[in-house]
């Protein structure tokens, strides 16, 4: 087993005094990590607003923290700050309470669970894709839409446009607030705005808990909220109301951004080589039949697409 090193023997620098690289790494989080690592390598030390901070990056880096050296390592210590926006949920949580949110999440994200969700993003991926082919797409930013979307159905159980619509745009004021590097709650302020919206967020999933639960048949559910409110232990633990709205804003937060990046660039990889185009082509040719192909897998793909 490999042993940690001090702070003082790790590379990386505190930056200014109080300060730290704060201002740096809230301008552009993605360009100080991508600097850092080639300054430094894949281990790192920086301080943030007086909070001295190590960054690990890689695989080698993940299985340290997440095998290796797990009994040392907090949740709840590196992401304390979120608490304010996303609440207690399973990311800033450690030992037995992490075990048990885990145990009770996991049905909502067995195979068996993911397969019942198809239809719902089948729909919703079929309807944003009308108009793709007639004009140039930012992807990055379309994607996110799409997948917030998605999450907003899934995960807080949104039943219709108005509603996936309305959700979405508390969820991102919250989002964006969560970024601020001063938490005031004062009115007029980005962060006050982003509590508003997360008020308004545990209000809606309050009402739709109590829909959920006045409804019944919640094993029978085809989103997460509702199986999540199913969900109970061989001891007979449950999830509480605040836990499972805590859980699905974080959901929200975690399942819909990177899944955007991701699909960004599958697409542009894509456009920049026709040869792996071809063999997803016809691996989607086996796999569908003579059944129509989704939209975007139709497209020609004559230039890499915009990236935004």
């Amino acid at each position: 087993m490999r042993q940690l090193k001090s702070a003082e023997e790790m590379p990386g620098s505190y930056g200014l005094p109080i300060l730290g690289e704060t201002l740096e790494i809230f301008q552009d989080s993605e360009l100080y990590l991508w600097r850092r690592f080639q300054q430094y390598g894949s281990v790192f030390k920086t301080s943030v607003m007086g909070r001295k901070r190590a960054y690990l990056i890689g695989p080698d880096a993940n299985r340290l923290v997440l095998v290796e050296q797990a009994e040392h390592m907090s949740s709840r210590i590196g992401w304390y700050f979120l608490e304010s926006t996303f609440g207690n949920n399973i990311l800033l949580q450690d030992g037995e309470e992490h075990r048990l949110t885990r145990r009770l999440m996991y049905p909502a994200f067995h195979g068996k669970a993911i397969a019942t969700y198809f239809d719902t993003i089948q729909n919703i991926v079929q309807d944003f894709l009308k108009d793709w082919g007639q004009r140039t797409i930012p992807l990055n930013s379309s994607f996110r839409q799409l997948t917030l979307m998605v999450a907003t159905r899934l995960f807080l159980g949104s039943q219709n446009k108005s509603e996936v619509e309305q959700t979405s745009q508390w969820f991102t004021q919250l989002l964006e607030s969560s970024m601020t590097i001063f938490k005031l709650n004062l009115p007029f302020t980005l962060y006050s705005r982003g509590q508003n919206a997360r008020g308004e967020l545990v209000a809606f999933l309050r009402q739709a808990i109590a829909q959920r639960i006045e409804q019944g048949n919640l094993e029978e559910s085809k989103d997460v909220l509702g199986l999540l409110l199913a969900a109970v232990d061989e001891d007979g633990n449950k999830l509480g109301e605040a836990q499972i709205i805590n859980e699905a804003l974080l959901l929200l937060f975690a399942g819909h951004e990177t899944t955007a990046s991701l699909l960004s660039w599958v697409i542009f990889e894509l456009g920049n080589h026709p040869e792996w185009r071809s063999r997803l082509r016809q691996e989607q040719l086996a796999v569908v039949g003579n059944t129509a192909l989704p939209a975007i897998m139709q497209y020609s793909f004559p230039l890499a697409p915009l990236l935004s």
